[in-house]
């Protein structure tokens, strides 16, 4: 009985806890969540941004392999076999600098299977293709195609443009039939190779009415073209054959990790807190801050410009 009665009496003096400590217990819970969750987040978008980062070495790479293959720089646009300019014939068939470096980014096959439609005036086939690595992950929500709701989805997009002022030829003036291809060599580039950007991130889309990013696409649209600072050299405008394109000198660099509705097309951007990744001709990769004075940007955009620049 006496036991029985201890028992009892311990158990009648166990207490819960009560609404004020449960809300403290909640609220040091939230303030923990609050303190770890930026720090998850940035570990997240520092691996995102080395995912991005080794995106752009695999294309350095793929045009370092191209230029000892074939002993040139990848033109913006390989015009095809059937291709006769004459300004109104309207035939703008050929292969996108994306679609030149398939081979070697172990996309042998899909190059292939395009090149077959290529060589005869058109390589539809390998338009629809998301590859890999031409996406950047930290652009989750940008389209990976121009039209997700064909069958199948047409026209994939990527995150990686081509500087025109490498790829390109600047030099052929204001005329798309010409100026699309260098056929120039890594010799050629004055400014040298570690100091010349090849390649620059975009938004795959900054709002619903802006052009995509397509890799596959060719310039008989322009706009759509991954591709950046379409003009001359001295940056001083841009081109308008066949429907203009782009922005070029002090004013084409980076927006700064601007959201969609303010973004401007034509010009790089990245969704990176503070910059934007770039891919060089040596094959390297850098990260450009978004505050980069517009001079240093064009004189890293220009491989013979004769610029004293250094990356920041």
């Amino acid at each position: 009985m006496v036991a029985a009665s201890i028992t009892t009496t311990q158990r009648g003096s166990r207490k819960g806890f009560t609404l004020v400590e449960l809300l403290v217990v909640i609220a040091i819970i939230g303030t923990l969540v609050g303190l770890l969750l930026p720090a998850v987040q940035s570990a997240r978008e520092a691996a995102r941004r080395s995912n991005c980062s080794n995106n752009l070495k695999q294309i350095g790479l793929a045009v370092q392999i191209y230029h000892d293959s074939k002993k040139k720089i990848p033109p913006c646009w390989d015009y095809s076999p059937t291709f006769n300019y004459d300004g109104s014939s309207g035939d703008f068939s050929g292969a996108s600098l994306h679609f030149s470096l398939l081979p070697y980014m172990e996309e042998s096959a899909l190059y292939q299977k395009g090149a077959s439609d290529w060589a005869a005036g058109y390589w539809g086939v390998a338009k629809n293709a998301v590859i890999a690595p031409f996406s950047c992950p930290s652009d989750g929500n940008g389209p990976k195609w121009a039209f997700p709701s064909s069958t199948p989805p047409e026209w994939a997009t990527t995150n990686y443009a081509g500087n025109y002022q490498f790829f390109g030829n600047p030099d052929a003036g204001d005329v798309g039939g010409k100026n699309m291809s260098s056929k120039a060599s890594f010799s050629s580039v004055a400014d040298g190779l570690s100091k010349t950007i090849m390649f620059a991130e975009r938004y795959r889309q900054c709002n619903s009415g802006s052009p995509m990013v397509i890799w596959a696409h060719g310039p008989w649209v322009q706009q759509y073209m991954a591709m950046l600072h379409y003009g001359p050299r001295s940056g001083a405008y841009a081109y308008g054959q066949w429907n203009g394109y782009g922005q070029g000198g002090a004013a084409s660099k980076p927006q700064s990790n601007p959201s969609a509705n303010d973004c401007t097309w034509y010009l790089p951007q990245s969704f990176h807190p503070g910059g934007i990744q770039v891919g060089m001709a040596d094959g390297s990769t850098h990260f450009i801050p978004a505050g980069i004075d517009g001079n240093t940007w064009w004189g890293l955009c220009t491989p013979k410009g004769g610029e004293t620049v250094s990356i920041p």
